[in-house]
């Protein structure tokens, strides 16, 4: 990770003024535990590695979100056409509230998120959420502490069929996109789900016998 020292020694100046900037804020909020431990803002950012860990280019990324409802999954290319503030991204990393899984595999990688997507799997870690005052909240790592996920594999016509439909509805839901706009969250991804019932019903057909 680059601090502020490295980053004026790069010549990159601005970033070491925005940089100067955070750990001054850092020093004045953090927690006493934290500064007992004597942490900066760059080791708590990178704590147990939850960052440095990442490759944020060529890697294909499943990520699942950690909160919320239902189970929601999807499939990122890094340094895929990424753009924020008008500026292109050249990398991609998972925030806090992203679990992720990276590998070289694109079919891997689809085959994964097919699963996570699977309406039957959303209902059998339901009993497993903790629950809210709106119900069943926080999947964290559900899926996998209450399902025996099988790895993938590339014989299996079952598995290869799934990742084809992953990436049948990613496409399906680029095109859909430039509609969607302009709405919460959680209507956006009714309408996803609706548009893809076909595809979703195979995709727990074939779910429902990979897992015992």
């Amino acid at each position: 990770m680059v601090d502020r020292k490295k980053a004026v020694e790069k010549g990159f100046l601005g970033l070491a003024g925005w940089l100067e900037k955070a750990e001054a804020i850092w020093t004045s909020k953090k927690k006493q535990a934290q500064q007992a431990a004597g942490a900066t803002v760059y080791q708590w950012l990178d704590y147990r590695r939850k960052l440095t860990t990442q490759r944020p280019a060529g890697v294909w990324n499943v990520l699942q979100g950690r909160v919320g409802t239902h189970l929601a999954c999807s499939v990122l290319r890094s340094g895929s056409d990424l753009q924020a503030e008008g500026l292109r991204a050249q990398g991609f990393v998972s925030e806090a509230d992203i679990f992720f899984h990276q590998t070289e595999s694109e079919a891997e990688a689809h085959y994964l998120c097919a699963v996570l997507n699977a309406p039957l799997v959303d209902n059998r870690i339901k009993k497993y959420q903790t629950q809210g005052l709106w119900g069943a909240r926080h999947i964290q790592r559900r899926a996998f502490e209450v399902l025996p996920v099988p790895r993938f594999d590339p014989k299996d016509p079952r598995h290869v069929e799934l990742a084809e439909l992953s990436r049948a509805c990613h496409d399906k839901v680029a095109s859909l996109v430039p509609s969607l706009r302009g709405q919460s969250v959680g209507r956006l991804r009714s309408q996803v789900r609706t548009h893809l019932s076909a595809e979703l019903a195979r995709i727990d057909g074939l779910v429902e016998k990979i897992l015992p």
